[in-house]
């Protein structure tokens, strides 16, 4: 089977791919030490629109 990504599906992936870099890959040793994940990443993760999927 072979699947392609939409433009839109690329979109959201790089828009995934740059939130990662940005808000969790500086602080992920801290937080798998300390076996945290933040409310705050979750909140600016529904601020980009992250969870529609699980919603609509």
């Amino acid at each position: 089977m072979e699947f392609e990504y939409t433009n839109e599906n690329q979109q959201v992936l790089q828009m995934v791919k740059e939130f990662v870099r940005k808000e969790v890959s500086p602080h992920i040793k801290y937080y798998e030490k300390n076996q945290l994940f933040p409310k705050d990443i979750f909140e600016k993760m529904g601020n980009l629109g992250f969870f529609w999927c699980l919603f609509s």
